[in-house]
């Protein structure tokens, strides 16, 4: 991968971070929508000059891709005018794998097997019982302490998968554990953001909490591919993400999740 399709990506992540912010932190979630769709046309166009004509065989996939973005913009906008961005962002990532898992074997000819399409969706599924109880938990203890828990149990997963031997019972396993880790932590990540500078400025900062997810999900990916591209394995990235795991959790320990001092001063 060049430098300049690298970086391109990471921009167009740290965009659409910053987009669903936007959107989520405005009063009128069509209007925000709209207006970020026209942003994006602007700059669309101009480079249909540059690019060639696309294929005429082409032509049924781009008017699918249109359908289902249109579709997705519509849904995004419902999704955020009722609900909050913790209840949203779990669902639609949540279900996410599966769709895509779905839509990959029944469009696009991947052969999956059974025990791995079931736990793309076993994955999912925790995902959503996984953010609706650390949510939950978020209210009666810590928020600070539970989001240790989480990277160290993580972390401790992990270490479990590669030691024991491969079987369908072991992936199965993991997929239901690691599901119920996965996105347990945005209701408490964003639930300490509230709670040290107050919900005004909470889709500003969540969305640069976004951002920084987006970049580190999609260079972890990359990384993970160029690693077994280069030793035909992942065992370096199994191991980084258990490191990567424990300092998280000896991270989070530390960290002040008192309100600011003028908040403070605003409740007395």
């Amino acid at each position: 991968m060049s430098a300049v399709i690298f970086f391109t990506v990471i921009l167009a992540a740290a965009l659409h971070a910053a987009w669903n912010a936007m959107v989520k932190s405005g009063k009128d979630k069509y209007h925000g929508t709209a207006a970020v769709v026209i942003g994006q046309a602007v700059f669309a166009i101009p480079t249909l000059f540059f690019v060639p004509v696309p294929d005429p065989s082409s032509y049924t996939l781009i008017m699918a891709g249109i359908g289902l973005h249109l579709g997705y913009q519509f849904f995004l906008m419902a999704s955020y005018k009722a609900g909050d961005l913790t209840q949203v962002y779990p669902l639609a990532r949540g279900s996410a794998p599966l769709i895509v898992a779905l839509v990959s074997v029944a469009l696009l000819g991947v052969s999956l097997q059974p025990v791995e399409l079931g736990a793309i969706a076993l994955i999912g599924l925790f995902n959503m019982f996984g953010t609706w109880i650390s949510g939950w938990l978020g209210g009666r203890y810590r928020k600070k302490y539970l989001l240790s828990a989480l990277y160290f149990l993580r972390s401790m997963v992990v270490l479990w998968f590669i030691s024991v031997p491969l079987s369908q019972l072991s992936v199965i396993v993991f997929a239901c554990t690691i599901g119920l880790l996965w996105l347990a932590t945005v209701p408490l990540t964003s639930g300490i953001v509230v709670q040290v500078f107050g919900p005004r400025y909470l889709a500003t900062l969540y969305g640069v909490v976004f951002m920084s997810h987006q970049l580190g999900s999609f260079t972890s990916v990359w990384l993970g591919g160029k690693l077994y591209d280069q030793t035909g394995s992942y065992d370096i990235i199994w191991w980084a993400t258990i490191v990567a795991g424990l300092v998280a959790s000896l991270m989070h320990l530390p960290i002040n999740d008192k309100p600011l001092p003028r908040l403070a001063a605003q409740a007395a």
